[in-house]
């Protein structure tokens, strides 16, 4: 039969886990709010500035270099739980040699596959990828070499995430994301002044279309 102390710590444990939760939960919807409030409110200055076929790129491009989120080969998810298990033993010497486990081979995958991108990627037709003018082959393929690399970064950043998500630290997450976004959004009003091009852009003309 468990003892007082044992029984004691699990509730602590189960309600800390119920706040945590809680707090997330929270902390996530305020983000997803300020997300939406500044894509919305970066579109009309964004086309303003770069033009409606630029605009339409730099929108594809995001998506295209989107879809190098499986990069992790789903490390993440198993990590995760690994993790949650761990945390629930509350064996931090067994999360540690986890998140070792799972960095060190991500980060060699990752770094080969940066290194086969900056081999290939100048002799892609990024304008016909994309789908997009040729007039604007320059700008796509200037867009996606800083667009790749960045994503297959993101890929490795992401364990930050899973570890924290694991420790049900969610809130944290949410939290860094919303800063960065209403960090990120004066610097828009500066990129789109008359004296500023977009970096990427300026490759092939920049400016407005």
């Amino acid at each position: 039969m468990a003892s007082a102390p044992a029984v004691a710590d699990r509730v602590h444990r189960s309600r800390r886990r119920y706040r945590r939760a809680a707090l997330s939960l929270a902390v996530s919807l305020a983000a997803k709010g300020v997300a939406l409030v500044t894509l919305f409110a970066s579109v009309p200055p964004s086309i303003a500035y770069l033009g409606a076929e630029r605009f339409g790129l730099w929108m594809t491009a995001l998506s295209a270099a989107g879809l190098l989120s499986f990069a992790n080969f789903g490390l993440d998810k198993a990590l995760l739980n690994a993790l949650a298990a761990a945390d629930g033993r509350d064996n931090r010497a067994a999360a540690r040699r986890l998140v070792a486990a799972a960095m060190l081979p991500l980060a060699v995958i990752l770094a080969a596959l940066t290194a086969a991108f900056l081999a290939i990627g100048p002799a892609l037709p990024w304008a016909a990828i994309l789908n997009v003018p040729p007039a604007l082959g320059g700008d796509a393929g200037a867009v996606m070499a800083v667009l790749v690399p960045c994503a297959l970064l993101a890929a490795l950043a992401s364990l930050v995430d899973t570890v924290q998500t694991a420790y049900q630290e969610g809130f944290l997450n949410s939290l860094w994301d919303a800063v960065g976004k209403l960090l990120g959004s004066p610097s828009w009003a500066h990129r789109f002044s008359p004296r500023s091009a977009m970096p990427g852009c300026s490759s092939s003309g920049g400016g407005r279309g």
